[in-house]
């Protein structure tokens, strides 16, 4: 009976989400889409395993099965939401149906059973199922491993594309920056990448007993499920994370072309002239108290025209004059961390992030190759 209320619990919870990301109008529609069907595979699961453990398969084994036949699903439907939710470029394209053609041949495999092996038949093979007389045959082996390994590529791949995601300069500010998608769905990942051992500890299970076992079933079936919770806690919490579209920070926020033109001139005069980027505790509050505007509009500003943050927008400045300074012999009695402060800096640990970010160099090595050249 606590297996069944468990199984119970994620059916209505899959469901419900379902119900939730359909009647959604805003957000990524492709990722909401694709994750609909992942969490309709999940209740599938639950369903299954549901009838198995109230002995309900007795009446109505014909609803028995379609999880097991959706299974090579799951990897690429998680694979492409993790696109989705992380390339603004994403479109689905008719070459992504390949993903799912070792679904549609497993499928085709249990389509006897779905729909020709009379209802008797399913019975007694389901009754042995659950009694554990039912065998593990090499066939089940060579099936469970290419199921793991089918399963590792994707989440393999969906670790690529977050590294992408990652490593990508984000010349666009969005409402759900790229960091944030990343780690949600490296968050998601986490959960994901459970399935793997799980499935191998029902596959080993199974194995050493030498038939199968539905009690391994059921718990591979509550760690999916668990899935399922975090989910719905984190929609809860963070609606716009789950399926979060790719709208512009500051797309509702326009200048006058005249205002704009001032701004800008007001700001450049302020960082080359005044050179107000050489104090360490310059912030964009200061700045744009400075330019008489809110720090949200000034951050849009330097957003839209140079694709940068602020940070990085000053930090640029910063770098520029330490290479200046570098190379006059003024300041030849400064160390590099010397230097580093004198243009603005605050710690070492951010000038040597910020420089090498610019430079692609360590300030040492950069010292070195002037020197040398």
């Amino acid at each position: 009976m606590s297996w069944s209320f468990l199984f119970v619990i994620g059916l209505v919870q899959g469901i419900f989400l379902i119900v939730v990301f359909s009647a959604r109008n805003n957000g990524n529609r492709m990722a909401s889409h694709l994750l609909r069907v992942l969490l309709a595979l999940f209740v599938l699961s639950n369903f299954d395993d549901l009838l198995l453990s109230t002995g309900w398969y007795r009446t109505a084994p014909w609803l028995f099965g379609y999880s097991m036949a959706a299974v090579f699903a799951y990897g690429p439907l998680f694979y492409l939401y993790v696109v989705a939710t992380t390339d603004s470029g994403f479109s689905w394209k008719r070459n992504h149906w390949l993903h799912f053609l070792p679904t549609l041949l497993n499928f085709l495999l249990y389509l006897p059973w779905l729909v020709i092996l009379p209802p008797s038949i399913r019975v007694r093979f389901l009754d042995g199922f659950v009694a554990g007389h039912l065998p593990v045959r090499p066939f089940n082996v060579v099936f469970s491993i290419m199921q793991m390994l089918h399963f590792a590529l994707y989440t393999r791949l969906a670790f690529q594309a977050v590294r992408n995601a990652r490593s990508s300069p984000e010349a666009v500010s969005f409402q759900v920056s790229l960091s944030q998608r990343a780690e949600w769905v490296q968050t998601l990942m986490v959960l994901f990448f459970l399935m793997l051992p799980a499935w191998a500890m029902l596959f080993v299970w199974n194995l050493v007993s030498g038939h199968f076992v539905v009690e391994a079933n059921f718990v591979f079936t509550l760690i999916t499920s668990s899935i399922l919770y975090f989910i719905a806690y984190k929609m809860m919490l963070h609606p716009e994370l789950v399926t979060p579209d790719f709208s512009k920070k500051y797309q509702a926020i326009r200048f006058g072309e005249k205002e704009e033109q001032d701004l800008l001139s007001q700001l450049i005069r302020l960082v080359e002239e005044e050179k107000k980027f050489t104090d360490p505790d310059l912030k964009l509050a200061v700045m744009a108290a400075q330019l008489h505007i809110t720090p949200h509009r000034l951050s849009m500003l330097i957003n839209n025209k140079f694709g940068k943050s602020f940070s990085d927008f000053i930090n640029q400045y910063r770098v520029q004059e330490f290479i200046a300074r570098l190379n006059d012999t003024r300041y030849d009695h400064y160390t590099l961390h010397g230097l580093a402060l004198e243009v603005g800096f605050n710690s070492k640990s951010a000038f040597n992030a910020a420089f090498k970010k610019i430079t692609g160099k360590t300030p040492s090595d950069f010292k070195e190759a002037a020197g040398s050249g």
